[in-house]
């Protein structure tokens, strides 16, 4: 097994988190005044693809460095969320009797600590910043999903890797179509668990099997997916409702997010395969950056994006172009969520982690 860092998954990370702030400018402030298309378009470039990378990340032969890779995400994920709920809390407070919202809605102190705990920001004060509790529906998720799959490659089920994340789907249909359970599960319900783990899997066992997958067979799969894309956006008359096939996930969700779970792996494949260095430009480095720091960006944007509700409506009163009002909400959420992060890094730049899970190892045993 290949166990050199590959510098792909870091560039396709951080092309992926700068989709999501895409998402969110077209999502959240961008109901104010973009067409629905902007949206559904917006999907095409969605998180799906983290969950895959994550399986691809922490899977190994060896149950203990399952043990060790698990450990040192769920530390530094909750680490992290801490630091930056707190910061944002104190933010919120303040904009809180700022704005002068207590005459019109109680102040609850205790209801926005309980809700951060249980990775939903929500009620009165957390309003003040709505899209940082939006948010964490992601992170909820990926708990459950990190969970459950740490059980699973930590133990003999691995053995069977490749046929898991079809069994898992298989539980997500079986709650979708036949039974309709949507249950509470850990801290998200049964229908985004089983979804999301059968890409998490997914991505393990391709981790797993990557060596007995060739480029153009890949390639092949792609083009299969793309043809059958294609015959949905002619035959509907247009891009579906990626929105409304999200939440939640549904089978046509799971296709369009196809596309970038393959690109990803035909990135990876290429990167192993390759016996020659890539030439370094910023772009790239740029991208690679955002990639090792995707966590704490999703946490910031959060800030960053609730901001635009402040300035947009008079912007829309004084007849901004739509244009030019989504390239302003874009730059801003984008420079303050990547400002914010750096200024993270400069302060903490990695979280300790104890030495029982950090063997100091990278790849397999």
């Amino acid at each position: 097994m290949n166990t050199k860092h590959l510098e792909s998954v870091d560039i396709w990370k951080g092309v992926t988190i700068l989709s999501v702030l895409v998402i969110h400018t077209c999502f959240w402030s961008g109901r104010l005044y973009l067409p629905d298309w902007t949206r559904r378009a917006s999907l095409l470039l969605d998180v799906p693809v983290f969950f895959f990378i994550s399986g691809f990340l922490l899977q190994s032969r060896v149950a203990k460095t399952v043990l060790q890779r698990t450990g040192r995400q769920a530390i530094r994920l909750v680490a992290d969320y801490a630091v930056v709920t707190i910061s944002v809390l104190v933010l919120a407070i303040a904009l809180y009797f700022a704005l002068q919202l207590e005459s019109r809605v109680e102040f609850d102190l205790q209801a926005a600590v309980i809700s951060a705990l249980k990775l939903d920001p929500s009620g009165s004060v957390w309003e003040v910043l709505q899209v940082y509790g939006g948010s964490m529906w992601y992170l909820r998720v990926y708990f459950s999903v990190l969970l459950v799959g740490f059980l699973v490659l930590a133990s003999p089920l691995q053995r069977a890797l490749f046929v898991l994340p079809f069994i898992s789907y298989a539980a997500f249909l079986l709650t979708t179509w036949f039974i309709q359970v949507d249950q509470s599960f850990l801290l998200t319900d049964t229908r985004h668990l089983t979804f999301y783990l059968a890409i998490f899997l997914a991505g393990a066992a391709f981790k797993k099997y990557q060596n007995n997958i060739s480029l153009s067979a890949l390639s092949i799969i792609w083009l299969i997916l793309i043809a059958a894309s294609l015959a949905i956006i002619f035959q509907g008359g247009g891009l579906p409702d990626l929105q409304a096939a999200k939440f939640p996930p549904s089978t046509l969700y799971l296709l369009f997010s196809l596309h970038s779970i393959m690109a990803f792996c035909l990135l990876v494949l290429y990167e192993s395969k390759k016996s020659f260095a890539a030439p370094r430009y910023p772009l790239r480095d740029f991208t690679s950056w955002c990639g090792r720091h995707s966590y704490r960006i999703y946490l910031w944007q959060g800030v960053a994006a609730s901001i635009p509700f402040f300035f947009i409506p008079p912007m829309l009163k004084r007849g901004v172009p739509t244009v030019v009002i989504f390239l302003v909400t874009l730059a801003w959420i984008v420079c303050v969520s990547l400002a914010l992060t750096y200024g993270h890094n400069r302060l903490i730049p990695a979280i300790p982690i104890p030495r029982k899970l950090d063997d100091g190892k990278s790849g397999d045993d």
